[in-house]
């Protein structure tokens, strides 16, 4: 009987690290998904979608990637790499505040020049 018991307890904790294994490995899978910019979610909860006809570079904000402020405004892949001297290999699928995190920038500077870097693309369109 005693070793009945402690059988059905042992097939538990095994079965409880699998699960626990599994749900590590998919948040890590997800997370790496969404750094490659493989998975990208369209708009989150809270944030405002940008129509992309009626874009204006006062509304990019940081929560957006560079491959998404790219697409919105339609600028060349290595535009805002350039103009902005962005020295990471995560580009352009990387948050604009990540990057600035990273980077130890100052955030309203940063969002400001780049900004005025999409403005000064779009008055030469």
């Amino acid at each position: 009987m005693k070793l009945h018991k402690h059988f059905w307890k042992g097939v538990f904790i095994v079965l409880l690290l699998i699960v626990i294994s599994l749900l590590i490995y998919f948040v890590i899978d997800i997370k790496n998904l969404y750094q490659t910019g493989t998975f990208r979610p369209t708009r989150g909860f809270n944030i405002n979608h940008i129509s992309k006809q009626t874009a204006n570079p006062n509304q990019i904000e940081g929560w957006m990637t560079f491959s998404y402020v790219n697409y919105l405004f339609n600028l060349p892949t290595n535009y805002l790499l350039e103009t902005l001297n962005i020295q990471d290999s995560r580009y352009p699928n990387m948050g604009i505040n990540k990057y600035v995190k990273v980077k130890g920038l100052d955030a309203i500077v940063f969002l400001t020049k780049l900004r005025e870097s999409v403005a000064q693309f779009k008055n030469t369109q």
